[in-house]
């Protein structure tokens, strides 16, 4: 009691207020601040250890959302710095009130030092106050003992109490200090940091898909092998087209020059089919007017007047001789002229009969003519028959060996283009597709050649040369196809090296520590 009635009143006040209450105000906040870190901490290590979720602090639903946005932006997600940003705006509640723990948290751990300041400060101001008063009793002349000691009693009462204020503040520093170490808020907030880098790390990062440094390392591959394809696959199309682009064209011009020829073969064709369809017709009309003469001939050789000739020459001679018989017996002269007279119309009308036999042996032999020729014109029709048999039987053999062979090709290119499915889909896709073509090309130049039936020989020695050209083609086609496999391995090699060079980055960036 006597302590306190060393205290002013305005002392006790300003004692409560600056001294009392923070440091009440400083345990609470530091008891409060404690255990919502420990609070955090247990549920992340619930998190850790694969247990319920339960009900989740703010700060840990903050972090999942923020590690998801920068997983999916970022190679290499910083979790350091992202939960010491995070911490900095955590809050926690002290009396139905939020207050930032960071904030709070520093002002309990200076709080001592402030009360030790303010305690030394009150401490120096009292002594210096008491030390002028004590100098100015000791300036003063003639003064007795009671009277000093009753002057020094006042000045001494004060120092007393700037020691008390001093001790307030040394003692409420004390305690706080001996509460932070009990309530160590410092060594919770490294528990509960590595807690969160622990659960983001180990257990966070795993679940979301496709954000890992490996995920993307292998998609940073997948889109250089993604650029690769496309890079070949203009090379491919560009070699093609410059390579294959004039074989085929040269196989075009051949299949033109071969279409050419069959045009020719199939008019040559036609003309023969239309000699033989006018032999025919001329070996038919010569035989209709072989008949018709025959027929003439034979009305002609039947006919009146022809019986009547021949009649009226026997009476011709019958005349004659009696004629001669009646120059022997009866009158010559008168006999003679009526016998010259009917002698002169008698050689006259067998003259004319001369001419009409005449006349019909010209048109039996004109109809012999007739047929000699058309049998003839039918023996040289038949040899050329023959002829274009042969030569087409010559050419379907050469056809059938050069179908075999282009089947042959084609059968390898096949197996080559097969060998080449295995490492790249779409330039296999391509080259099947070029050899689908050539095989249409071998089946329409085997239609073709099985259509030149009636080519003959000169005709059959083009299309082998032909033949010929195409197989070279084909060849030339496979080293071309070998020249884009070595393309596609060197590009493939250049491309599993960068794949392993990233692989190693990406290995070592993992071995880093965090």
């Amino acid at each position: 009691m006597a302590l306190l009635n060393l205290f002013p009143p305005y002392l006790i006040l300003l004692t409560l207020v600056l001294v009392i209450f923070p440091t009440v105000l400083a345990v609470g906040i530091r008891i409060a601040l404690y255990k919502h870190i420990q609070k955090s901490t247990a549920k992340v290590n619930r998190l850790i250890r694969g247990e319920s979720r339960g009900v989740q602090p703010k700060i840990i639903s903050n972090l999942e959302n923020r590690f998801k946005i920068a997983s999916s932006q970022l190679d290499d997600v910083n979790t350091a710095a992202l939960v010491d940003g995070l911490y900095h705006e955590e809050q926690f509640t002290f009396m139905s009130k939020s207050l930032s723990c960071e904030k709070w948290d520093y002002f309990v751990r200076v709080l001592p030092n402030l009360l030790l300041a303010f305690g030394l400060l009150g401490t120096f101001f009292g002594i210096t106050l008491n030390l002028t008063g004590i100098s100015t009793l000791i300036d003063i002349n003639n003064v007795d003992l009671q009277s000093l000691g009753e002057k020094l009693k006042t000045p001494l009462e004060s120092m007393g109490i700037a020691f008390i204020t001093s001790l307030i503040g040394l003692a409420c520093s004390s305690l706080l200090t001996v509460i932070n170490l009990i309530f160590n808020t410092n060594l919770a907030k490294v528990n509960l940091i590595s807690s969160l880098e622990d659960y983001l790390d180990n257990i966070l990062q795993p679940t979301v898909e496709g954000n890992s440094r490996l995920d993307k390392a292998v998609n940073r591959m997948v889109d250089k092998q993604e650029e690769f394809l496309k890079n070949f696959h203009k090379n491919v199309t560009r070699v093609l087209e410059s390579s294959l682009g004039k074989v085929a064209k040269k196989i075009d011009d051949g299949n033109q020059e071969t279409a050419k020829l069959v045009t020719q073969v199939c008019d040559r064709l036609t003309e023969t089919a239309g000699t033989l369809s006018t032999g025919a017709s001329t070996f038919k009309s010569s035989t209709n007017s072989f008949e018709e003469n025959v027929n003439k001939l034979y009305k002609a050789i039947h006919h009146e007047n022809f019986v009547k000739y021949s009649q009226t020459l026997n009476d011709c001679v019958s005349n004659f001789k009696s004629t001669v018989d009646k120059l022997v017996n009866s009158q010559v002269t008168d006999n003679l002229v009526a016998t010259s007279e009917k002698l002169y119309s008698t050689h006259a009308k067998l003259c004319l009969t001369v001419e009409h036999i005449d006349s019909l042996t010209k048109l039996m032999s004109q109809a012999t003519d007739n047929v000699h020729n058309t049998f003839k014109s039918l023996v040289s029709v038949e040899a050329e028959i023959k002829n274009l048999g042969q030569s087409s039987l010559s050419i379907r053999k050469e056809s059938q060996n050069l179908n075999i062979v282009l089947n042959e090709r084609t059968e390898q290119l096949l197996i080559s283009l097969q060998s080449i499915q295995n490492n790249l889909l779409e330039t296999t896709h391509n080259i099947n597709n070029n050899s689908d073509q050539l095989t249409a090309l071998g089946d329409r130049l085997s239609r073709l050649i099985s259509q030149e039936v009636g080519r003959n020989n000169y005709q059959g020695e083009i299309i082998a040369e032909k033949s010929q050209q195409t197989v070279s083609y084909l060849r030339d086609i496979q080293a071309i196809l070998n020249q884009i496999i070595n393309l596609s391995n060197q590009q493939k090699n250049s491309f599993l090296s960068e794949m392993e060079k990233e692989i190693n980055q990406v290995s070592d960036s993992i071995k880093k520590p965090f």
